[in-house]
Order: C-alpha cells, then structure tokens, then sequence
C-alpha cells in the first residue's frame, strides 16, 4: 500500500519512511507511556486509598488545644491527646452525636494519674535478732538516659520484749517492724509505687471505633449502662461525701522498661552495739550503712513482670481471686496525684544543617519534680498539677485487654491513638547536636515526664463525669459513614461534617481522613534532639492529585511533539513537491482534492504506523511486566495517531491546496551571501541566515526543541518537588518507591522525533543549497568548514528551542505548583543544552551530505 502511495504522486520515500518511523516511535510511546503511568497510578491510589482512610476521620478537641504550629503547618501534634485534661461537655458530645452523617463519636476523658504499689516479691522471711538492710533500685529506661531511684530500708529485730517503740514519730532515721516484739518471722517484701493514667471512655463508641470488645484477654467487656457503685464510707473516705468504686477494664501491655533489682542483707553488728539504743547512739542508719553485711537473698524483675503483679494487684482489690504468691499491700483507697498536663513547644534553630521543622520544648518553671518510691528526682517538661475531686474511688476489675488484638492502622496512616499506643519517637542528635545511633525513646513513670504510656485503666464515660464535672471530655474521635473509598466526593462530606461540628461547638476540629505522620525535629532538654511523627493533614488526595497531573502533562506534551513532526515532513513534502502540484492543477484538479490527497496519505501512512508501534509496545510492556493495555487502549493509541495525523496535516495540506497552476512557468534561484572566511562570529551569523530561509519549518522544528527541553525541565523540577513533597510524610514516602522514572524514557522519544525533524530539515536544506555549497567550496572553503556549518545551523535550532523550553516549562511548574525550586537555574541550563546536543547530532547526517557536495559538478550545471 505504501508503494501505491507513492507511485500515486503521494510522499516521497524518504520522507513516507521518515514519517512512518516517528508515528510507530509516537503509538509505541503513547501505548507505553499510558500502560506503564496506569500500572504507576494504579499501584500509587491503590496505596492511597488503602491507607487514605484513618482510625477515625475527624479530631475534636478543645478550642485551646490546637496549637499555634499545628495552625501554621497543617499539623496534628503527636502527643497531644495525653496531654488534655478535659475541656468538652457532655452537651457538646451529644450534639455531635446528632449530626447527619456522624457514625461513630467516641470521646476520651483523661482523668488524671493515680499510683498502685506495685509487689515486687518476697526476699525472704526474718525473725532472728539483729539489724538487717533491704537495699532495691528502679531502674528506668526512656531510650536516652538510664534513672536509677535507690532506697534502702534498715531493719532490727531485738530480744527486749517491751512493747514500747524507741523510734516512733518525725525524723526516725529507722524503719522499724510495726510489732517487731510479738512476731517471729516478718516476710520482707519488695515494692515501688507505680503511677498510671485513667482515662474514662464510651464503651459501645469505642467498640464501633476500634473493636475494643474483640481485644479481652480476661474477663468480660464495659456494658454501656454499667453501673457506678457508690456509697457513704467515711472511715475509708473522712474527708468526701461519697466513695465510688469504678468499673475498668486493664490494658495489659507493658510500655516502660525498667528493671527492679532488690537484696537483702544482715549486717555484722559489733558486740557492744546489741539494742536499738546504742544503735541510735552511735549514729543511727549511716553507723548501719558503715557495717559489713552477708546478703540473704536477691531478686531481679523485669517490666513484664512487675507488670503483670501491677495487673494482678488491680484484678485482686477490683475483686479478683488472689494470685499464687500475691502478697497485699494495698487498701485499694485511690487517690489522684495529677491530671494531665500539655508539652509546650516552639520554634528554634539546631546547631547544624537541617533541611525541616525544628522545635524544642519550653520546660515548666517547676524544672524538676520528686516522684517515685525513693523520692528521685525527674526531669519535668509538664506542669504537675493536682486534680480536685469530690469523692474518693477504688477500682472494680471487670476485664483485661491486649492491644495487640486491635486492628491497629498503619504506621503511614497512623494518627495520635494515645489510648493505647505511645507516639512513636526516635534519638537522632544529642545535646550538643551530634548524630548518634537512632534509638527509639520510651516513656517513663513520671507523671511531668516527655513521653506518656497510654492510660494503664479505662472506666466509663459517665465515672469521668463524677470524678471530674461535666467539662472532663479530652476529645471525641469522628467517623463518618456511608464512606467506601477515596474520593473528591467523600472528603468533601467529611470536611463538611467537620465545619458543622466547629459551627455548633466551637471546638477545634481537624480533619484526619487522608493524613500520614510527618518527621518533627525536636530539641528536648537534657536529651538531645529527638524525632517525633506529627501528623501532616490531608495529604493522601494532594498526592493523588499530583501522580495523575503527571500522566497528563507528559502525554499532552509527547502529543504536541508528534503533531509538530507530522506537521514539519508534510510541509516539507508540499515545498519540495509544489512544481508536481502546480502541474496537477494545470491538469483540472481541484484544491480539495489536492488538499485530500494530502491528508488521506499520511493518514494512511499514519495508521499503518500506528498499528506496527502499538504491536511493538505491547509486546515491551508485556516483557516488562506493566499492566497490560486493555482493548480499548490497543484500538484507541491508532486511532489518536491517525486523528493527530489528520489535525497536524490540515495547514500544510492546506497551502498544497493554494498552489497556483502557473507555478510551473515561474523561474526560482539563490541569492548567495557572502561571509568572511575564517570568523566564527561571521559563521554563526550565516548559519543563522540559513536557518531563517526556512523560517516556517525552522520555527516548526524550534518549537518542537522548546516542547522537548520544558518537558525534560519540568520533569526534572517536578520529580523533585515530587520526591521531596512525597518524603515529608511516611505514605508520601511509601507512595515515593512506588513511582518510577520510566517518564525519561518516554521525554527521550519526544527528543527523538526532534531529532529526526531537525535532521529531515538540514538534509533538505542541503539538497535545497548544493549549489551555494559548490560555490562557497569552489571559493576557497575546506569540507571541514561546509560540516561545521549545518551542524552549527543544528545546535542553533536547538539552543533556540532550549531557551524557550526552559522559560515555558519553569513557568509550567510555577503555574502547577505556585513556587520555584532553588535548582531551576541547574535544571535550566541542563534544558538548554540537551536540546542544542540534540540538534547537533541530528545535524551530523545532513553536515556529511553537504561536505561531500563536488564544486566541479556544480560549475558544470552552472
């Protein structure tokens, strides 16, 4: 069919080869470019959506607890939630209940810290006379720094049988056996107080939230309508009204690291100090640290350990049976130490290079605070703050949860769920702002500490309100039904939800569907500099958005391209051809023919094109294991080739159609011009000149150098941008290896149509001047120099093209993105220079033509 073509006056061969060439290279790109973008898009919104959708989707907190960096960045702060205490009444949760659309709305009350003494075990069991020393220290492990809380407990036990008490009241530097005279034995007993979080909850919203019920371990789950047990008990509570007994349910999960190590030891009293009195006389517990001793027993315990005694403990006084070897020692009376506290941050400067948020926390005036069994001293970034409460309360156990059985989210969609999971924090500089080995930090069993354990109780919604008025709601975690996957639909009925709960609360309301944990640089004094995960809002839509402009954007401009090519070797035919034209019309056709002529051959040419690329990228895309092109894509790739052919071929078919009948009568020459032998701003000048006789093709194939070059910039800028936009959260990053550099490939197909344009235009501009070579050769000028000059003629065109390319696609990126990157200078000369090599290696084809150009064959046309 191609032969018909061109035995019909259609293209020449060259060129319908040269056509048929850059329309195969355009479907296989176009079929390529769409097959390998659906499976990168399809892979990248499959990830989105997965993990578009969060534990809950809206955030509501009290209006003073949004931060003023959370309002400036976008942020969430990821350990906010332990740090409210209370700010929502119980009327604003109901009217968020009532809002269309409103699934589930659990609220959390943190209602404030409380301590249990925490059984270690049993040393040993003493009753012969003598002093004795009970040494034990508490060794606490927040990933940083190691606290140790020593304390050490003297013991005596004497054959005086009168019941009197030498060492009774303040200051006793002594701790005696309470009737150490009437017992023989006495079970010395290792114990530390263990401060934890209560925190009261709905119990049928936090099911629907996140399957708490599913998450028991013992015992049984919070009925919605339990009941709080109370009653008037004033020996156990002289100074309130009423004492309650709460019901919770007891996470399980260990979240500090420590060690608990204890020994017991009889000191070698000298004969002359053999009673309390001389004991005491000679200097009391430091005479006794001076003895030498003989350890009688030693014990080491874990933080599981201690854990699961701290458990047990609670399950024992909430009404539990008593575990083996449980020793009592407590009265299950609770009282509250503190209510939760928020960190201070703001902004500051590392003393290194860092490319991102840096804030340090703002320490209390207190500096630091006395807590723990062993009065040690903590560092405080919290104010401890005492809670007033109206009654006293114990504890009734009904159930004990593992939070390994919650469907927990992943980290890249992780949002602050400090009910039952600490935020996730990592060591990366120390305080002088050197790197160390990355170390995750731990909380700790201060209660003004850094990092908080998720409450250790959970109680009923209504047990806060008794404890702590009507106003003790922290914040109420949203999610909206009727929602099945990510898109612009449902994020806008989720932020519309949330505008209404801000319209009638006037709480603070940040929307979570679609976030992801975002890396913060925090200074933490007498830490170092610590990485913490905010959360960044509303990210997931943003990158699904910027993937897919992508695909089009390249698609639009490989179109472009082809268009130009297309439009550049038909219009070159009709130049070359217009004599034969000329003679066809003297001969009665008619312009529309002559104009459908035109178009019909390169549209079949076109198709015939198409069809073999399509084959070829199907074959490629199947080999490199892309999505496989379905059938609409196999069938639509020629069709857009065939219709671009048709679009691309109207103007140059349309001045084939104007061609005057006469043309043929008409004479045609060169004007030479000529140029200083040997002055290379002379040749620039005069490539130039040559450029500008074909102004319409050059600037044709200008064009095509521009689209190219602001293509290869904007692809540059926008991967980068994209990479750096994708790595400031953990799902950008997540997406970020999943999106690959295929589209080079695919801006290098459009420098190749470039290519073959330039050279078709050169290699005509040889043929059209062959003469003017001689000539110039015949006066003097080397083959070298004949070369030099198209291939100068080569990077000009593309130089030109560069330039217009850089402009076009750094103003693209502004336009996309309303910035410019700092490197835009870097990407900018990489544009124009790609394009100018380009045009020079695509001009070396036609520069060895036009050299090998004989002067004695032209004088004798001449």
């Amino acid at each position: 069919m191609l032969s018909l073509l061109l035995r019909s006056g259609g293209l020449s061969r060259a060129r319908a080869i040269l056509l048929g060439v850059g329309l195969s290279i355009l479907s296989a790109g176009i079929l390529l470019l769409t097959a390998a973008s659906r499976t990168t898009t399809v892979v990248a919104s499959e990830d989105i959506s997965r993990y578009w959708r969060t534990t809950y989707d809206i955030l509501v907190r009290p209006a003073a607890a949004c931060s003023p960096i959370e309002e400036k960045y976008g942020l969430v702060e990821a350990n906010s939630l332990s740090g409210i205490s209370g700010g929502i009444t119980f009327a604003q949760y109901e009217d968020i209940r009532t809002i269309p659309g409103v699934e589930v709305a659990a609220p959390i009350a943190m209602i404030g810290y409380v301590a249990e003494t925490v059984p270690a075990g049993t040393l040993a069991s003493i009753s012969d006379p003598g002093a004795y020393v009970q040494s034990q220290t508490l060794t606490i492990d927040d990933g940083a720094n190691l606290y140790p809380l020593t304390r050490s407990d003297y013991y005596y036990i004497g054959n005086d049988p009168d019941p009197s008490d030498p060492c009774r009241g303040p200051g006793c530097p002594m701790v005696l056996i309470p009737g150490y005279h009437f017992s023989p034995t006495y079970p010395v007993v290792s114990m530390f107080d263990m401060p934890f979080l209560v925190a009261g909850v709905d119990p049928s919203q936090e099911a629907a939230l996140v399957g708490l019920e599913q998450a028991l371990r013992t015992g049984r789950y919070l009925r919605p309508d339990e009941p709080l047990n109370s009653r008037q008990d004033p020996d156990r509570c002289p100074n309130y009204t009423t004492f309650y007994e709460l019901p919770i349910l007891i996470n399980g999960t260990p979240y500090i690291r420590l060690k608990v190590e204890a020994e017991l030891r009889s000191l070698a009293l000298p004969p002359d100090t053999a009673s309390l009195e001389t004991i005491m006389e000679q200097g009391g517990t430091s005479f006794l640290a001076s003895l030498p001793g003989t350890r009688l027993a030693h014990q080491v315990i874990d933080s599981a350990e201690a854990y699961d005694r701290l458990v047990d403990s609670l399950l024992f006084f909430g009404g539990g049976a008593e575990p083996a070897g449980f020793v009592a020692v407590s009265t299950g009376h609770i009282f509250m130490w503190s209510v939760p506290s928020p960190i201070i941050y703001r902004e500051t400067q590392p003393p290194f290079p860092y490319n991102g948020l840096v804030l340090e926390i703002v320490p209390p005036a207190q500096g630091m605070v006395r807590t723990g069994t062993g009065g040690g001293l903590w560092p405080a970034y919290r104010c401890s703050e005492k809670g007033n409460l109206s009654c006293c309360f114990s504890f009734g156990a009904k159930g004990v949860f593992d939070i390994e059985r919650l469907a927990g989210s992943a980290d890249v969609n992780r949002v602050p769920q400090e009910t039952y999971f600490p935020p996730v924090v990592t060591l990366r500089y120390d305080e002088q702002g050197r790197p160390v080995e990355p170390r995750p930090m731990y909380p700790t069993l201060d209660i003004a500490g850094y990092i908080q354990p998720p409450p250790l109780v959970l109680t009923t919604l209504e047990a806060a309100r008794v404890l702590r008025g009507d106003a003790s709601i922290s914040a109420i975690r949203v999610r909206v039904g009727g929602i099945e996957r990510l898109t612009p639909a449902a994020q806008r009925k989720i932020e519309a939800i949330a505008t209404e709960i801000q319209r009638r609360t006037g709480l603070a309301v940040d929307v979570m569907v679609g976030s992801s944990p975002t890396r913060v640089l925090v200074h933490v004094p007498g830490i170092g500099y610590v990485e913490e995960q905010w959360v960044q809002k509303g990210v997931a839509l943003s990158y699904q958005e910027h993937i897919q402009s992508g695909y089009w954007i390249l698609l639009v401009v490989l179109l472009s391209v082809g268009g130009l090519y297309v439009t550049d070797l038909t219009w070159a035919e009709v130049m070359a051809r217009q004599r034969t034209i000329a003679l066809q019309k003297a001969l009665g056709w008619r312009s529309s023919t002559v104009f459908g002529r035109v178009v019909g051959q390169v549209m079949m040419i076109g198709a015939l094109a198409a069809a073999t690329g399509v084959m070829g990228a199907w074959v490629v895309a199947r080999l490199a294991g892309w999505k496989t092109p379905g059938a609409a894509l196999l069938l639509g790739t020629p069709v857009v080739t065939v219709v671009l052919c048709i679009l691309s071929t109207l103007y140059p078919a349309w001045l084939a159609g104007r061609v005057p009948p006469n043309l043929i009568l008409r004479g045609a020459g060169l004007r030479y011009t000529r140029v200083a032998r040997g002055h290379l701003a002379g040749m620039w000048s005069y490539a130039w000149r040559g450029l500008m006789r074909r102004r319409g093709r050059t600037v044709l194939n200008g064009l095509a150098a521009m689209l190219s070059s602001a293509l290869l910039v904007l692809l540059l800028e926008v991967t980068l941008e994209q990479r750096g936009y994708l790595a400031g959260t953990l799902l950008g990053e997540y997406i970020a290896g999943h999106v690959s550099g295929y589209h080079y490939g695919l801006v290098g197909l459009g420098f190749a149509l470039m290519t073959l344009g330039v050279a078709n235009t050169l290699l005509e501009g040889t043929m059209e001047r062959g003469r003017e070579i001689g000539v110039l050769k015949a006066m003097g000028w080397h083959t070298f120099t004949v070369a030099r000059l198209f291939v100068m003629e080569g990077l000009l065109l593309g130089m030109a093209g560069g330039v217009a390319g850089v402009l076009l696609g750094g103003a693209a990126f502004f336009w996309l993105y309303r910035s410019l990157p700092p490197t835009l200078w870097v990407m900018g000369l990489v544009g124009m220079v790609t394009p100018g090599l380009v045009g020079a290696l695509a001009a070396l084809y036609p520069a060895g033509v036009a050299a090998r150009v004989s002067p004695a064959t032209v004088m004798r046309n001449e």
